[in-house]
């Protein structure tokens, strides 16, 4: 089903410096060992806010529950290049929910894939599963792939940062997959113009990302008011700001900057059944639970961040890394909502 999402302001965290970029991917709260990084990295921040209006509504493919999934045959193919990866049975299972209906995009004809930003690499079995010819290259800052994956799928491994090994002129795919790893990007009109660049004539872009500026989102009022008002900026709110995933981008931002950035076209897709990829389930007990967990938050950690506020606290380096600590392992922590609530969208898109 087709459902036409209006155009709203998203945001994008533009940090400039390489060195701080990097670190504010590893402490993305700003509170790692180095206390004059974390300083800095506060601070770019706080310069960086942007806002981003499109001007423009976006089109998103809802696709219902049955929809997408991979045949027996092909599960079966999965499980046999699984059994002799250092994966478990629960992890593959989990995997295949999350990737599973995501290959429906990748063409069948595809001849070569990179798929950047890989991790563990649980992907490489379902792209080896559905491209049996295929020559596969996955990118990642350093090899942390599931013991005997790469072998298992038969899949070369380059490790550095994928935006230096893709812009330099070369090699040219058919498929360009990531899951995941776009909203990492501090210059998200940059990356996508080196994907580009790196895609045969005709080849397609498969993204799935975050939306994390939705407009009844979990914090982007906030994030939009903390944007016009960047001296605001408290060490607290690093947790819900999660500067890690700079650009926090919607339907209508996404398709401008995919647009604007050479695609020729851009197909938005989303599942009815898994519209987080972390909540299973409908969309109606999607939003009421998203609603539910914000409303609990704002009256436990909400509410002492803002009387910490309220009476001019400056936490120590040790105070704020027990605080975020303490939210991460809290189901109504700033770090689980954003988690589970982030309604995900699969980009399809094609190079002219």
């Amino acid at each position: 089903m087709l459902h036409r999402v209006e155009p709203s302001p998203a945001v994008l965290i533009r940090v400039r410096d390489p060195e701080l970029q990097a670190y504010l991917q590893q402490y993305s709260f700003a509170t790692g060992p180095d206390r004059d990084r974390n300083r800095r990295a506060f601070e770019a921040v706080r310069a960086s806010i942007e806002v981003r209006r499109p001007s423009e509504a976006a089109d998103v493919w809802r696709l219902p529950a049955a929809a997408g999934t991979l045949t027996p045959a092909e599960l079966a193919r999965v499980h046999a290049l699984a059994a002799g990866v250092g994966i478990t049975r629960q992890q593959l299972a989990d995997a295949t929910a999350d990737y599973g209906w995501k290959m429906r995009e990748v063409p069948r004809t595809a001849r070569k894939v990179f798929v950047i930003g890989c991790g563990a690499g649980p992907e490489l079995l379902f792209l080896r599963t559905i491209l049996p010819d295929a020559t596969i290259v996955a990118f990642d800052w350093r090899d942390q792939l599931f013991a005997g994956i790469a072998r298992a799928t038969d899949v070369e491994f380059r490790a550095g940062n994928f935006m230096e090994g893709l812009a330099a002129p070369g090699e040219r795919a058919d498929v360009i997959f990531s899951n995941h790893v776009l909203e990492h990007m501090f210059a998200p009109e940059a990356t996508l113009a080196v994907l580009l660049g790196r895609l045969q004539a005709g080849g397609v872009l498969v993204s799935a990302l975050p939306m994390e500026a939705m407009p009844e989102g979990p914090f982007t009022r906030a994030m939009l008011a903390l944007a016009a008002h960047p001296e605001r900026l408290h060490a607290l709110d690093l947790c819900w700001i999660n500067a890690g995933h700079a650009w926090q981008t919607n339907p209508s931002d996404l398709r401008a900057t995919v647009l604007g950035a050479g695609f020729s076209t851009c197909r938005l897709v989303q599942r009815e059944d898994f519209v987080s990829r972390f909540f299973p389930g409908p969309r109606a007990d999607f939003e009421r639970h998203r609603d539910r967990a914000q409303r609990a938050f704002e009256l436990t950690f909400g509410a002492a961040e803002r009387a910490a506020k309220a009476v001019r606290v400056k936490p120590s380096w040790l105070a704020l890394r027990l605080w975020f600590g303490l939210q991460a392992r809290s189901r109504v922590g700033a770090t689980k909502l954003r988690h589970d609530f982030a309604e995900e969208i699969l980009l399809v898109a094609e190079r002219p």
